[in-house]
């Protein structure tokens, strides 16, 4: 998995909103991925929910947000609209984004749930492991990149 001080690879995929999302697109200024196992999962629910409802702020720090799991683009699109996700939410059926990010778990199809916090030039500066507060993440995210000055 990547590590705080890794350059992130070059990664690109399909979203939600209609758009490749690409490295190249993102950097610049900070951003924000987030890998969730499954969509419509109760977890992956109650966690891409909140970030949805802390996007404005998250806009606000000029802090794009990019949820990323192995659900194909149709799936992406109905859980983004379901979940009032207006952030891109990025399709990976094949696993090759969190490949890249080495988030993809070996003897299972589906990904670790971690945060990835990187800044202007694409290193990582903070990995976030989510543990069982799932619905508190997305605030305590955001209260790091409000300490950081972002």
């Amino acid at each position: 998995m990547l590590s705080v001080g890794d350059k992130v690879g070059a990664f690109e995929g399909e979203s939600s909103t209609g758009e490749r999302i690409k490295l190249d697109t993102l950097k610049g200024k900070p951003f924000v991925v987030f890998f969730y196992p499954k969509s419509f999962t109760p977890g992956c629910t109650i966690e891409t929910r909140s970030f949805a409802q802390l996007y404005p702020s998250f806009k606000t720090l000029d802090v794009e947000l990019v949820g990323i799991s192995m659900d194909k683009l149709k799936t992406q699109c109905d859980f983004a609209e379901k979940m009032g996700a207006s952030f891109p939410i990025v399709a990976d059926p094949r696993g090759e984004v969190a490949a890249a990010f080495g988030v993809k778990k070996r003897l299972l199809p589906t990904y670790k749930r971690v945060t990835f916090v990187i800044d202007e030039q694409g290193v990582v500066e903070k990995v976030i492991p989510v543990g069982f507060g799932v619905g508190k993440h997305p605030e305590e995210v955001l209260e790091y990149l409000r300490s950081r000055g972002a």
